[in-house]
């Protein structure tokens, strides 16, 4: 609907720490999971901030705002849509 290539949409597996800090370098977007935002142990969402840009949406219990908080404690403009 908003003219993205669905051939340029990827849904990664897990893989091992090295191979995914990798691919963070190859990817434009970084499409943060809701409800549990850049919650996980290996804090996604701190590391795509090697300059790509993080889409997240913040909820009110603590999983759901780290990515938004994370954006802030950083400085990096935030945009409520």
């Amino acid at each position: 609907m908003a003219g993205v290539d669905p051939a340029r949409i990827l849904f990664a597996e897990r893989v091992d720490p090295a191979e995914y800090m990798a691919r963070l370098a190859l990817a434009d977007l970084f499409l943060d999971t809701f409800p549990y935002n850049a919650g996980d142990h290996r804090q996604p969402g701190r590391d795509s901030g090697m300059g790509l840009p993080l889409v997240t949406q913040s909820g009110e219990s603590f999983a759901s705002g780290m990515a938004a908080r994370i954006v802030a404690a950083i400085g990096a403009r935030l945009r409520n849509w």
